[in-house]
């Protein structure tokens, strides 16, 4: 957002830094005497407007551009993040499923031996 700061004021100094080599331009050209001072004054001010306008609209446009890549730059640093905790969490379940397996096979093991010996013994009886 700084960045974005200080690109607008970089380029509202560049507008107006043209502007005053515009106003300067224009007072050096020769005024018609036909035209009149007030009339060139007016003639320098619109100029001056639609510069400025057309300055302001590029400055927007660019701070608008800036924000959008830095949106869709956190967008994907939060979509990495993600998919790290995610695969961190698969892991985790992974081994506690492989542990499970084995203690439920320890189990099986255990209930077939009881099982065995249960048969024994009424056999024996």
């Amino acid at each position: 957002m700084v960045f974005v700061v200080i690109l607008l004021v970089l380029v509202a100094t560049a507008l107006g830094a043209l502007g005053a080599v515009v106003l300067v331009d224009r007072a050096r050209r020769p005024i018609d005497p036909a035209i009149g001072i007030a009339a060139a004054v007016d003639a320098a001010m619109v100029e001056l407007r639609r510069q400025a306008g057309a300055e302001r609209d590029a400055a927007v446009q660019a701070a608008l551009q800036q924000s959008a890549v830095m949106n869709r730059e956190q967008l994907g640093s939060g979509l990495a993040t993600g998919q790290r905790e995610l695969d961190a969490k698969k892991e985790l379940i992974d081994g506690r499923l492989e542990q499970v397996r084995v203690e439920m096979r320890g189990e099986l093991e255990r209930l077939g031996q009881m099982v065995q010996q249960l048969g024994q013994r009424s056999s024996e009886q």
